[in-house]
């Protein structure tokens, strides 16, 4: 664990996002993660720097880091929570749009482990609204409907998340059994 991570825009805790590469520049804004297609996008960065607190680590720099956590390649992508647990791992390179559908995601992922399952599902949500064609919206799709049975006990969500799955998106038939009764 990193400890307690204060959010920079509000003083309340904050989860944040490690990046792990071989590029010296900055995270989020400022470096070239895969020539610049993900962190140098605008959308992107605000949207790190509004929901987490990042933090770049270059592997040759702090090689202790990149062991502590367990890093194997790069890029690694890290999501902590506000008191420093990992939460989601990326590892490899993502194009844009699924880098920030992961992203978003991965706050549904800190949401819903911290209880906070109206947050969570909100997130889940965002990533199958605004990532439709991306593969992580199917996965989404699945988790909001956990996230709704966990904060409702309502079992007839996980049978409408099992057709809707078959039927938005086939090719999810593992996550499509792991729903239906």
């Amino acid at each position: 664990m990193l400890g307690r991570v204060p959010h920079s825009y509000d003083r309340r805790p904050a989860p944040a996002v490690v990046g792990f590469d071989p590029y010296r520049e900055s995270l989020a804004g400022h470096d070239r993660l895969r020539h610049g297609q993900s962190y140098n996008d605008l959308k992107t960065s605000d949207f790190i720097h509004k929901n987490f607190v990042p933090v770049k680590i270059h592997l040759k720099e702090r090689p202790a880091w990149f062991h502590r956590f367990d890093a194997v390649w790069t890029p690694t992508v890290l999501l902590l929570d506000s008191d420093g647990r990992e939460r989601v791992r990326l590892e490899g390179y993502l194009p844009n749009a699924d880098f920030l559908a992961a992203l978003q995601a991965g706050l549904g992922r800190i949401a819903f482990v911290h209880k906070q399952y109206a947050d969570a599902e909100r997130w889940y949500g965002d990533v199958v609204k605004g990532f439709a064609q991306s593969h992580l919206a199917a996965e989404a799709m699945y988790w909001g409907a956990v996230t709704h049975y966990k904060a409702t006990n309502d079992h007839a969500v996980l049978g409408k998340v099992a057709e809707g799955l078959q039927r938005t998106y086939p090719f999810s038939d593992s996550l499509a059994a792991k729903v239906a009764p």
